[in-house]
């Protein structure tokens, strides 16, 4: 079969010369409305590039083809996950500069292009297939963590690798909206987007036509050459042309109906020609005559199936027969299909998830386009019939064998497509109620479903939804080595997100687990508000004794938002005792931490060596059926902790997530009971909830900054002989808290702040002490240095306004609208640095941003740069403000 592009040899030639070995532009994004041809297009030049392929490829008229070789690296997206295509983007990249493979990033990229001395060229195509279902959005984690990251390269890696060249170019098909997003992300010039719906670029009518008449010509249909229907196949390719134009895929489809009718369409009888890709189904069935609603129904199940593949026989005779209210027999579904040969296809499913021991035949919509008009043809009840089957088909009572690699075509699509159904039947946390029935959903469908799914039915619905989330955004990178291990994990997610259900039926699932999670007071990934946290939550801690006593273990730890200390009890989940202020004695005695404990045959460890963002907490540990030594992953996001051994097979695990207790082995090992998840754990720090220092509308006291002031060493006040007191007899306020509240005598963002309040003189006369002229300053009070800053930078506050300002004689840059304000950043920002952490690739980022949200709401002016506000915006873009990484 020839490629070719019709009536596009505008955008065919733009294409061919963004291919050539000279050409500089960044990317080019091919788009334009559904049906317009641009997956194609793209497919075209990829294939035309291809030295093998090339010979198969026709171009229009005289239009150039890509130079052979012009891309290193193509993909195609369809199907795949974001992490599957960078990943094959990696390997791909490895191979053409002749490095081994690595982990996809920018710096390899730039690597890469530094060794080849050019950019690389990269095609991503298909990116709106992309992702293990027709979920809405699948592109866009596609274009947030793999196209974002190419075009970014540059930008990413400049400081490890300068580079006097773009070091990656790329070709990607998306849709209209998905495209100009990307652009305006990346920073793109409008050249680097090629719209095919573009006046300049659309296809003339007249080919257009002839395009048309070519396919409803094809041997075998009414229309055909030796049929002698010359004269009308004319006349008809006119009127679907006028109609679909420039719409291939409308005009297509529509040629094909009409070929494969069973009677020749007559326009003054028959359903108007469609003029929308919607209208498409209707038109479809409206040649099947008074049979057309019981073909509707019995072609519903293939019309909304998922996966390559397509549903499995067996599954789509039962749903058609729940559809309809009768049987239904093989021999009527395919005679079903029989109908339109042209839409639906019969695929082997040989091949399809380990199965290829077990033969059924599969049926599917042939084209991905048209599939995705699914929804506006088959209503939700097509979808939630889909569920039920799905969900009756798989048998729960034994989870191993439900998620074993081989087994019926129909419990494998139940697995992996049952909840995309229920989603779209409205039965989402129905189907996921169940724990076995979520525990063996397929992880990547689960996590898309995740992200697409509407408001949960419930305070119970949302706590099983936040435990199957934190699994899949904790684990979603490392694969289960089998269902025990992702047992253990959903136990240990489910126990640190409250969900007692899911945690118990992991006890009672039959399965010997690794490791159990006996209890957790731990932070859920993304939690970073300490409103929306948990109350029970201890906040960040560091382990300091272990104490064994006759019928428990006591843990020492320490409070690293407060400084404090305090007991927790093992056998209870709970703190005991009030904290205190000094190590205690047992800490003395307590071996130095080095991330390991080990209980005879069973160690917990943290990978230095692993590859992750985090160092993993690894359990090495005989297995309970076999008794062989296997290595688990109990957690990729327990950075900034430590492990200790208590004995028995329990470890504790104390860090800045909060603390868990966990007991190597399954049934073998289950001696010790698991305490509920939602109970009593004890006091919890004041600063971590408390928020006080976050009310711009009360009247600031020194009570909520008492943290403040112990972490910078107390507080420092103005003298009461202080001379500029007097001048600050316009902004009250700001006077009463340099007299009776003060400011933290060391801070990340202060300097000499004693010196400055024991006379706060004017700006003017601080810079005269050092030798200065300074004509302006009279107005401004200094109260502090800035931590960077020349000889004559000064924080000072203006005695008109109250305004904080940073000043050199240059230069004034407003720092908050208050004293009060700037007192209350220092308090967020020094608990920021206690709380924040970055366990995973993407809270670094969201607690930055949720901080930057909380800051510019409480003193919008300290972020507006028309007003001067830059001091904090900077430093948020210095990533200076808080010990995150």
């Amino acid at each position: 079969m020839r490629q070719t592009v019709i009536g596009r040899a505008t955008a065919s030639t733009n294409l061919a010369a963004w291919a050539a070995a000279d050409s500089t532009e960044p990317a080019r994004l091919v788009t334009g409305e559904p049906g317009s041809g641009a997956s194609w297009l793209a497919g075209w030049a990829v294939l035309a590039a291809d030295s093998g392929a090339r010979s198969f490829v026709d171009a229009p008229g005289d239009v150039p083809l890509p130079p052979p070789g012009a891309f290193d690296v193509v993909v195609d997206a369809a199907g795949k996950s974001s992490d599957q295509v960078a990943d094959e983007i990696a390997e791909q990249v490895a191979q053409a500069a002749g490095t081994p493979p690595g982990a996809f990033g920018a710096l390899a990229l730039a690597r890469a292009a530094k060794k080849l001395q050019r950019p690389l060229v990269v095609a991503v195509l298909n990116a709106a297939d992309s992702g293990s279902s027709r979920l809405s959005g699948a592109s866009r984690p596609v274009i947030r963590k793999v196209l974002m990251q190419l075009l970014r390269a540059g930008e990413l890696s400049a400081a490890g690798v300068p580079l006097s060249f773009t070091p990656v170019r790329v070709l990607a098909d998306l849709p209209r909206d998905e495209a100009a997003l990307l652009a305006r992300k990346a920073g793109l010039d409008r050249t680097c987007v090629l719209d095919l719906d573009a006046p300049e670029l659309v296809p003339s009518r007249d080919e257009f036509t002839r395009w048309v008449y070519d396919v409803l010509t094809v041997r075998g249909g009414h229309y055909a050459a030796d049929a002698g229907q010359a004269a009308t196949a004319k006349d008809i390719a006119a009127l679907v042309a006028g109609r679909a134009w420039p719409n291939f895929r409308l005009a297509e489809a529509v040629a094909c109906i009409l070929r494969a009718r069973p009677q020749p369409w007559d326009a003054t009888k028959d359903r108007p020609l469609p003029e929308a890709p919607t209208e498409l189904w209707d038109f479809l069935l409206a040649g099947a005559g008074e049979a057309a609603d019981r073909l509707a129904v019995l072609l519903a199940p293939v019309v909304v199936a998922e996966g390559a593949y397509g549903i499995p026989e067996s599954l789509w005779r039962e749903a058609a027969a729940r559809l309809l209210g009768e049987p239904v027999t093989v021999r009527q579904l395919r005679a079903a299909a029989a109908l339109v040969p042209a839409f639906l296809e019969q695929t082997p499913w040989s091949g399809a998830d380990g199965s290829d021991d077990v033969a059924e035949a599969c049926w599917r919509v042939r084209e991905t386009g048209l599939a995705r008009l699914a929804p506006s043809y088959a209503d939700e009840s097509v979808h939630q019939v889909l569920a039920e089957v799905s969900e009756e088909t798989l048998p729960l009572g034994d989870v191993v064998a439900v998620t074993g690699a081989a087994g019926p075509p129909g419990v494998a699509y139940a697995r992996r497509y049952g909840v995309v159904h229920a989603l779209r039947g409205s039965a989402f946390d129905h189907w996921l109620s169940d724990p076995a029935r979520a525990s063996v959903t397929d992880p990547d469908t689960l996590m898309e479903s995740l992200r697409a799914a509407g408001p949960a039915d419930g305070a119970g619905a949302l706590r099983r939804r936040t435990a199957l989330w934190e699994e899949r955004r904790a684990y979603h990178e490392y694969p289960a080595r089998d269902v025990a291990e992702r047992v253990s994990r959903l136990q240990w997610c489910a126990t640190l997100c409250g969900d007692d259900e899911l945690a118990s039926w992991a006890d009672t699932s039959g399965l010997a687990l690794p490791w159990r999670t006996l209890w957790s007071s731990m932070r859920p990934l993304g939690a970073v508000d300490t409103s929306l946290t948990d109350p029970q939550w201890p906040g960040p801690l560091g382990l300091v004794a272990v104490r064994p006593e006759p019928d428990d273990t006591h843990l020492c730890v320490e409070d690293m938002a407060e400084g404090s200390y305090q007991w927790w009890s093992v056998a209870e989940g709970r703190s005991i005792g009030d904290r205190f202020g000094e190590e205690p004695p047992e800490a003395e005695d307590q071996p130095e931490p080095d991330g390991r404990a080990q209980d005879g045959a069973t160690e917990l460890w943290f990978d230095e060596d692993a590859p992750t963002p985090q160092e993993p907490l690894m359990l090495r540990a005989p297995d309970p059926l076999t008794g062989q030594t296997t290595v688990s992953m109990v957690s990729a996001t327990q950075g900034y902790a430590d492990v200790a051994p208590l004995g028995s097979g329990r470890f504790c695990v104390v860090g800045h997530s909060g603390l868990a207790v966990v007991e190597a082995g399954g049934d073998a090992g289950r001696r010790w009971p698991r305490l509920p998840v939602q109970r009593v754990t004890g006091a919890v720090s004041p600063w971590l909830f408390d928020g006080a220092w976050t009310r711009g509308d009360v009247l600031l006291t020194a009570e909520p900054l008492r943290q403040l002031w112990r972490r910078g060493s107390g507080a420092v006040t103005a003298g009461p002989d202080a001379a500029g007191l007097e001048a600050l007899s316009e902004v009250p306020d700001a006077a009463r808290i340099l007299r009776e509240i003060g400011l933290p005598r060391r801070s990340p963002w202060c300097r000499d702040t004693e010196e400055a309040l024991r006379t706060l003189t004017t700006y003017r006369s601080w810079l005269a002490q050092r030798g200065i002229d300074d004509l302006s300053g009279d107005a401004h009070v200094v109260i502090a240095r800035p931590a960077r800053g020349g000889a004559d930078a000064a924080l000072c506050l203006d005695s008109r306004t109250g305004e904080v300002g940073s000043l050199t004689p240059e230069r004034r840059t407003l720092v908050n609208s208050s004293l009060a304000q700037f007192l209350r950043f220092q308090a967020i920002t020094d608990w920021a640095a206690a709380f924040g952490t970055s366990r995973d690739r993407s809270e670094h980022g969201e607690f930055r941003s949720w901080l930057h949200r909380l800051l510019s709401t409480l003193d919008p002016a300290a972020f507006e740069e028309r007003q001067g506000g830059t001091f904090w915006p900077q430093v948020f873009h210095d990533d200076m403000a808080f010990l995150l990484e």
